[in-house]
Order: C-alpha cells, then structure tokens, then sequence
C-alpha cells in the first residue's frame, strides 16, 4: 500500500524502505510467525504419517534444520539486505 500510494520511484528508494527498521521489525515478526506455522502444520503432517519412531524423528530433524536454516536466511536479508 506504502509503495502504491507513494510510487516505488527506484530500487534504491524500494530498498531503503525495505531495510527501515519498522519495515525489518514487522517482516521479522511476520517471518517468525510463518515458520512458527509451518513447523506445527508439517510436524502434526509427520507425526501422523511417518509411521517407524527413526523416520519420524529423522524427518523431523531434518525439518527443523530446514526451517532454522531458512529462517536465518530470511532475517538476515531483512536486517542487513541480503549483503
């Protein structure tokens, strides 16, 4: 809405606006609350249909370290743009 009232004039305009430090907060917290959604839909998904104890947890390992991993990778683009 910000960019659609105020035109997106440049990608540098675009990126300073992104990299605001209310535009990072609420992108983190909405980041956050993402993965938090993901990490209970694909758990419950996994509990239930990963039926053998060492493939449940496997894959829930792995799970977690996928979404650890993506989420680091997404705050860090939001608070130091992506450099």
């Amino acid at each position: 809405l910000h960019l659609l009232i105020s035109g997106a004039g440049s990608y540098e305009t675009w990126r300073a606006w992104v990299l605001s430090p209310d535009i990072a907060i609420a992108g983190s917290v909405a980041t956050l609350a993402l993965l938090a959604h993901m990490w209970v839909g694909l758990r419950d998904v996994l509990l239930d249909y990963a039926r053998p104890v060492a493939v449940r947890v496997a894959a829930l390992a792995v799970l977690a370290g996928a979404l650890v991993t993506l989420g680091v990778w997404l705050l860090r683009t939001l608070w130091m743009g992506g450099g």
